[in-house]
């Protein structure tokens, strides 16, 4: 009762003068915020099943996938150890759907966001190929820019018990807390 819930998906800071709450994707630990962290992502290397043995995938001819920019492959790369050149190679795509499709039909390999991708691995569509993922530097984060408003205020918990009761949808690779 007198919510109003609008999707507005954009690039770079989201207007926020209009909302009581606000859910929105963005690099985490920004200053600017003042916001929560919604649950935690994880960055993992997926492809086609067989396409490539686990680890094995740079310099096997197989190209990095990318989405909007070569940073997340860069970052992973070198948590890693791994030559940070491989980054520069590959299609970069604005759209994760495309880029997953293309990774599930062996154009390359994709860097995965779990648990936007579990639906994919446990379809057998993708892969991991790595036994490692790093946290992301990006998630959805949650403010409340009306406390003051008691729905508002039921709206975010709301929000906040629905995450909550989500089963973990971590990938099956250890996590790497380097």
């Amino acid at each position: 009762p007198n919510v109003r819930v609008d999707l507005v998906h954009t690039t770079g800071a989201p207007d926020l003068r209009n909302a009581d709450v606000a859910i929105f994707w963005s690099d985490l630990g920004s200053p600017n915020h003042d916001s929560e962290t919604l649950f935690q992502m994880e960055c993992v290397p997926v492809a086609k099943p067989g396409l490539c043995a686990v680890d094995q995938f740079i310099g096997a001819g197989v190209s990095p996938l990318h989405y909007g920019d070569h940073k997340t492959w860069r970052e992973w790369l070198d948590r890693k150890g791994l030559p940070t050149e491989f980054a520069d190679e590959g299609v970069v795509f604005d759209d994760q759907h495309l880029l997953f499709e293309a990774a599930a039909h062996g154009r390359g390999v994709a860097m995965g966001l779990f648990p936007f991708i579990a639906n994919l691995v446990d379809a057998g569509r993708l892969t991991p190929v790595s036994n490692q993922a790093i946290p992301s530097r990006r998630g959805y984060l949650l403010k409340v820019i009306n406390p003051d408003n008691p729905a508002a205020n039921s709206f975010a918990d709301w929000i906040r018990f629905a995450v909550s009761a989500q089963p973990d949808a971590r990938p099956i690779v250890a996590i790497d807390g380097d």
